[in-house]
């Protein structure tokens, strides 16, 4: 019989025990991404219901979104020029965030094409 070195025993299950511990700690971080990943749908999503609700608000009929977006661009004020040129880039800039965490891997296409 071969007698059990303590010391090689004990190297052997802390090696185990690092091993376990990197598998474990991956588990963590595939979880944590996925939770990344849903929050940010989550908040694209909402961003999109924010827009549509701006839109379908009426508010007073003079400063209705809705009747702003289909007006005639020679038609407007300064004042309401302004304001279309701001929801614009709001929305440019919303589909540009999108654009990224789409190129990131973070959103999927089955997300996009839900939004057409």
């Amino acid at each position: 019989m071969k007698k059990i070195d303590v010391g090689q025993t004990i190297t052997i299950l802390a090696n185990i025990g690092v091993i376990a511990g990197i598998i474990l700690l991956a588990y963590e971080i595939s979880q944590n991404s996925e939770a990344i990943r849903l929050q940010a749908a989550q908040s694209n999503l909402n961003t999109f219901y924010a827009i549509d609700l701006l839109i379908a608000e009426g508010g007073t009929d003079e400063q209705s979104l809705a009747k702003l977006l289909v007006s005639p661009v020679e038609g407007r004020s300064v004042s309401d020029q302004f304001r279309y040129e701001r929801f614009a880039d709001s929305v440019l800039s919303s589909w540009q965030n999108n654009f990224f965490l789409n190129e990131q891997g973070i959103l999927n296409d089955d997300l996009w094409e839900a939004q057409s």
